[in-house]
C-alpha cells in the first residue's frame, strides 16, 4: 500500500469517495474514485445515513493508503492517524465487505 495526501472532492456514498490524490513532484490525480477498503455500504435510507456520517468524518484534506484491485483504487482513509474505515465499521452503519 502507498500513502498519499488527498483532497476531498465529494462523498458519493458510504463506501465511495472522489478525491484528488497528490502523488508528489507536482503530479495530482484529480477526482479519482476511491473505494473504502473492507466497506460495504447499504442502499436506501440506511445508505443515506452512512453517507451523511462519512461526510461528517472527512475534512477537506486527509491521507489515504491505496492499492489497486484491477482498475479500482481501494483505500484506507486516515485523519490524524485515525482510520475512517474503522470508524465507519464501528458505527454499525456499514458492513465489512464480504459479510
Amino acid at each position: 500500500m502507498y500513502l498519499y495526501k488527498a483532497y476531498l472532492v465529494r462523498v458519493v456514498n458510504g463506501g465511495l469517495i472522489k478525491a484528488s490524490i497528490d502523488l508528489g513532484f507536482g503530479v495530482l490525480l484529480t477526482a479519482m474514485p476511491i473505494h473504502l477498503i473492507n466497506i460495504q455500504a447499504p442502499d436506501g435510507i440506511d445508505g443515506q445515513k452512512a453517507t451523511d456520517y462519512l461526510r461528517t468524518l472527512l475534512p477537506d484534506t486527509f491521507t489515504v493508503k491505496t492499492k489497486m484491485d484491477g482498475s479500482m483504487i481501494l483505500g484506507e482513509v486516515q485523519v490524524r492517524g485515525v482510520s475512517i474505515n474503522d470508524k465507519m465499521l464501528d458505527s454499525g452503519l456499514v458492513k465489512k465487505y464480504g459479510e
